[in-house]
């Protein structure tokens, strides 16, 4: 079950996630009513724009997932069986697989927003057995897992994750079957970049914020990389009670990034959420999602 994420890391059996190619142009509005250039154009001018990748959540559509049976109020599955991801209702409920045993078959340009709305920033949640579906303002259980399902777009570099064949972590047969393993195979100029980061900010009870360092980038599969980091999605775990601000970022094959929502995540969502910040404020709050940690 080479999906899911080290015992070591999460202290419990979960899940990586992945996404799907697609030729779509990026969710900015920059390319609306544009063809999506053939392979020859763009290579012939990737080089001289260096154009910067785009991001944003792709997580689960809430609406579409049952009531969650443990009184909570909110939207989750049982999982009765972590080893064969067998849930109640079966997975996905709400059709996403983005999250789950076929994460490897998506490269992140098919990660779509929840009704391809760039201002629905979901995600998910895990604690215990159960997997939440969670929208921005929503509550979280203190002491569970938060899991990023991300998506973007990048309109002049090919498509070539950081994938050592030598990394243990590797699917047998992986390089054979780049329908299966599409997010480990490399795949030309198809609108997709190839990696994310996301950095956490809380504000306490007590007005205090606590910051954390920016990820490393994922996924990484090269056992010889101080950058090792062979996960498909990012995991944070919610150990600090508070109003948390989840900033995420991408990067392209020519290692160009989508960066501005992780530099001050607090200072720009308060700025938009309080009806100011410019518009690259604006811009980036769409890579910020906001939600409480505790009661």
């Amino acid at each position: 079950m080479r999906w899911k994420i080290p015992v070591a890391l999460l202290l419990l059996s979960s899940l990586a996630s992945g996404c799907a190619q697609s030729m779509r142009p990026d969710m900015s509005g920059r390319d609306a009513g544009l063809a999506a250039p053939s392979s020859a154009t763009v290579d012939s001018v990737a080089g001289l724009f260096n154009l910067r990748p785009t991001t944003w959540f792709a997580g689960p559509d809430p609406s579409l997932w049952p009531v969650s049976s443990d009184g909570s109020g909110g939207r989750s599955v049982v999982v009765m069986d972590w080893d064969n991801f067998l849930t109640v209702p079966a997975w996905p409920p709400d059709g996403r697989g983005y999250f789950g045993p076929d994460s490897f078959r998506f490269i992140p340009s098919m990660r779509r927003p929840v009704v391809e709305d760039p201002e629905r920033r979901t995600f998910y949640e895990i604690r215990g057995n159960r997997i939440y579906a969670h929208a921005e303002g929503d509550n979280v259980n203190p002491g569970s897992w938060v899991v990023l399902c991300v998506g973007g777009s990048d309109r002049d570099s090919p498509y070539i994750p950081h994938v050592n064949s030598a990394d243990p972590a590797l699917p047998a047969g992986y390089a054979a079957d780049p329908v299966t393993y599409a997010v480990l195979n490399n795949h030309g100029y198809v609108h997709s970049p190839v990696g994310f980061r996301y950095r956490m900010a809380i504000r306490m009870s007590d007005g205090t914020v606590f910051q954390t360092p920016t990820s490393m980038l994922y996924p990484v599969y090269d056992p010889f990389s101080v950058f090792r980091n062979p996960v498909l999605m990012g995991y944070q775990h919610m150990s600090i009670s508070g109003k948390v601000y989840l900033a995420v970022g991408t990067e392209d094959a020519g290692e160009l990034r989508d960066d501005a929502a992780l530099t001050d995540p607090v200072g720009i969502a308060d700025r938009v959420d309080g009806g100011g910040g410019s518009f690259a404020d604006r811009q980036a709050r769409r890579r910020i999602v906001v939600f409480n940690v505790g009661p």
